[in-house]
């Protein structure tokens, strides 16, 4: 680095105990001023030792205190690109001619770079575990410092395993259980046997998964990164609900150029298209930009299906000043198509046995679900003296859904065909959320420690609008002669009183994380939240509100570092859920659910950061859940529910191990177990499990390999889904000839969904230099399951049969 670079460099505070160079170099990284990147060989840092750094210096000089002793030295400083190498000449000059994809990148302060990537972005690492998570913080942080029980999917894996969706990223992850789109729902997912309703971006709450917000399902093709926060999180996740948290993170502009092309084509005539160009937009390098374009156009794997999904992003970096960047971006998505986004949920035999209807079955093809999506988003990040960071943020999302679907019903007595009829729906549904953030974060030194702090606010606005009506039932079903394709008259559309709901939630958070002595450290927090619902129906006529006001949820952890790798913690954490929807015998809307979850974890960051674990013991509670008494016709309508009192409490207790990132230089491998036992406590159901549809042993695995000698260009791989048993027990109404609706006697059910365990397979070569080719194949063995436990009436879905798929890569 020249020397008059060095001479306007500012002064930094440093106090890093000695440690493996690669953390220190990540440490460095995190506490230096933005724009500065360094590019080496990540294997070069494979048992080497950085020696303690206290004092105060330029960021120049704290660097090659660091590399003292390592044999690595800076060869390179050219256009604000450091480059490391070995002291051997002839080795340093070897490196600078290294791919890509075999460096490692750490943020400095300052400069430009060529092709690395940035904190918090995982792509162009070739690895199979973040270095950061912003999901549990707010900030940077790598999984070893977040005392929870987190989950990640890297742009890496997301390539190798071609996942285009939110729904087939969270298949992926061990404890998730996905319950596909049926009738009016988005598809559901549910983690510790609750619900996961809340989607970050970026770790801004951007909407809720609720109802028929089926636009968090569009394509990832504009995200870096998925992660999964189990528990309740009422620190960043509005409520914070018990189940987990999503946080996606959008890719950013690279410092140097860079395009990126990729082409697939698979079964039920699969095909997509993407383009992800980012570049330097003028000479400095303070604006940067990046646009992603992709397209699908598929066919499903049942009848009368075909969904086309379109998505355009755009992202543009600006630095106002050394200290300071702007970052301003757009997305815009769209999914249409015919026979809905999932396919239907199948009726069983009334004993629980499964009807003899193959997985092809679909519905009709009047069958809709059409989604436009948009999203405009603004931040700016200014880097303060000492360390300490402020950031400001603002999105605003927006969703329309115009749908008509229809849904078998009706469970059907064994020896017979019939019993079943299909129903249908139409509406259609508008979402509206606007975000506001902000938060201080930075580490200071007090009583001769090191601590760090993090406290900010946001402001949420939900307007959710929704008009929806049966057409009724239009068909009475045979299932030995039914054919979905064959053409109906349309019944006319009966449209319901529509409702609109108004959410106003504002939040203050902070906490702190305290060295109490050596390796012990406590973490203090809370935030203090305003919460506010307005419900409105079509007449323009307020008919229920909640407000709660001055909720303080406090948050806890305490963190030991048992060995330099490894780091035991023991966390509890609280949320609450809003039950506005549900009214008391006396028409007043319930009080929210209260939850509660105690947390032993330990975590290791082995291979240099490149190997993450955790396992994490777990006890939730969650109490004054609604408990619906009767019902009450007359008062009874959309979003608008009597009779209930807060009478249930459930618990949730398990276990979950994750294992993620670099075996070796050549393995990689992302592998997650979950044991949950679930359970109400409450009347006739304590002891039974309240979530039974949910296993309680799922299995994640996927791995790649790259071969060596000969073999070098070949990379190769493959995964397991597995899981236990579920069940579903209940009683279901029967068909009455008299009223032609399901009056008729009620029928007890009970029945398993046995367990099962997928495979796939996946094979990629460097066909070229700036080409690769791949082949994934799912299902390997054609396995037929049921992806969930429905009743015997309904919410049965069979998973995808085996498919191929191959793709063509190439990056520029």
């Amino acid at each position: 680095m020249p020397d008059g670079h060095a001479q306007h460099s500012p002064i930094m505070e440093f106090d890093m105990p000695a440690q493996p160079l690669a953390a220190a170099l990540r440490t460095f990284s995190e506490k230096a001023p933005a724009r500065m990147h360094l590019v080496y060989d990540s294997a070069w840092l494979a048992g080497k030792q950085a020696p303690a750094l206290r004092g105060s210096y330029n960021p120049r000089d704290a660097l090659d205190r660091l590399l003292q002793g390592s044999g690595i030295v800076v060869v390179q400083a050219a256009q604000g690109v450091i480059e490391l190498g070995l002291a051997d000449a002839a080795q340093s000059h070897a490196a600078a001619h290294l791919p890509a994809d075999n460096r490692s990148v750490a943020v400095l302060p300052q400069v430009t770079v060529l092709s690395a990537h940035l904190p918090g972005q995982t792509e162009n690492t070739g690895l199979y575990t973040p270095e950061a998570v912003t999901v549990g913080g707010k900030v940077e942080q790598s999984l070893r410092e977040v005392p929870r029980s987190i989950s990640t999917i890297t742009r890496t894996q997301l390539d190798d395993q071609g996942i285009t969706t939110l729904e087939d990223a969270l298949e992926q992850l061990p404890g998730v259980t996905i319950s596909p789109a049926d009738h009016f729902s988005a598809a559901t997912y549910t983690a510790r046997g609750f619900t996961i309703q809340k989607i970050l971006v970026d770790g801004s709450i951007v909407g809720g998964h609720d109802g028929m917000d089926s636009s968090v399902n569009t394509s990832l093709a504009m995200y870096d990164n998925v992660q999964l926060l189990r528990g309740p999180d009422a620190l960043f996740s509005g409520q914070g609900l018990p189940g987990a948290s999503i946080n996606l993170t959008r890719k950013r502009p690279t410092q140097g150029f860079q395009a990126k092309a990729a082409l697939s084509a698979g079964s039920w005539s699969n095909y997509l298209g993407e383009m992800d160009i980012s570049s330097p937009l003028n000479a400095s390098g303070s604006i940067r930009g990046r646009v992603v374009a992709s397209y699908n156009d598929k066919e499903q794997f049942w009848d009368n299906a075909e969904s086309k999904r379109s998505q355009f992003y755009g992202v543009v970096d600006v630095d106002l000043a050394p200290r300071s960047t702007v970052t301003l971006g757009a997305s815009k998505t769209r999914q249409w198509g015919t026979g809905g986004i999932s396919n239907p949920g199948l009726p069983r035999y009334t004993n629980g046995d499964p009807l003899p209807i193959p997985r092809s079955m679909g519905t009709t093809l009047y069958d809709h679900r059409n989604t436009d999506s948009e999203s405009y988003f603004a931040s700016l990040q200014h880097q303060l003296e000492n360390n300490w960071k402020l950031k400001l943020s603002a999105v605003h999302t927006e969703s329309l859904t115009d749908l008509r679907i229809s849904r078998y019903q009706g469970a059907v007595t064994p020896g017979m065909t019939t019993g079943s009829t299909l129903a249908m729906w139409g509406g259609n549904t508008e979402n509206r959320v606007n975000t506001l953030d902000f938060n201080l974060s930075g580490d200071f030194n007090w009583l001769d420690r090191s601590h760090s702090f993090v406290v900010g606010g946001d402001y949420r606005k939900t307007k959710n609008y929704n008009d929806r009506g049966p057409y009724g039932t239009v068909a009475r079903i045979d299932w030995a002669t039914w054919d979905p394709s064959a053409p109906f008259t349309l019944p006319a559309w009966s449209a319901r009183q529509g409702w609109n709901n108004d959410i106003t939630d504002q939040k203050l958070y902070g906490y702190g994380k305290f060295q109490l002595h050596g390796p012990v450290r406590l973490v203090l927090g809370g935030s203090y939240s305003n919460y506010k619902v307005d419900q409105i129906h079509i007449s323009d006529v307020v008919t229920g509100h909640q407000r709660t006001t001055g909720t303080f949820t406090p948050y806890t952890a305490l963190m030991v570092d048992v060995a330099p790798q490894w780091t035991a913690c023991f966390t509890t954490a609280r949320g609450i859920q809003d039950q506005s929807d549900y009214y008391t015998p006396a028409y007043e809307p319930m009080s929210e659910a209260k939850s509660r979850s105690y947390e032993l974890g330990l975590k290791g960051e082995l291979m240099d950061g490149r190997l993450n674990t955790n396992i994490t013991f777990y006890d939730m509670q969650r109490d004054n859940v609604a408990t619906r008494l009767y019902n009450d016709a007359n008062f009874d309508e959309e979003g608008h529910y009597c009779c209930y009192v807060g009478a249930d409490a459930q618990s949730s207790r398990g276990v979950e191990i994750d294992v993620s990132g670099a075996i070796t230089p050549s393995w990689q491998v992302n592998a997650g177990y979950t044991f949950d036992d679930n359970q109400s406590e409450y009347g006739s159901e304590d002891g039974n499990r309240y979530a039974s549809f949910t296993p309680r042993h799922t299995l994640r695995l996927w791995s790649s390999y790259r071969l060596s000698g000969a073999a070098s260009g070949w990379r190769v791989g493959g995964g397991i889904k597995a899981q236990s048993k579920a069940f579903s027990s209940g009683t279901v109404r029967t068909w009455n000839e008299a009223t032609q609706d399901y009056t008729g006697p009620a029928v007890p059910y009970d029945f398993f969904s046995s367990g099962r365990a997928v495979y796939s397979l996946f094979a990629q070569h460097q066909i070229a230099k700036d080409w690769q080719l791949a082949l994934n194949v799912d299902n390997l063995f054609d396995k037929k399951y049921f992806m969930t436990t429905g009743s015997t009436s309904t919410g049965n879905f069979y998973g995808a049969p085996r498919s191929f798929r191959v793709t063509l890569r190439g990056t520029f």
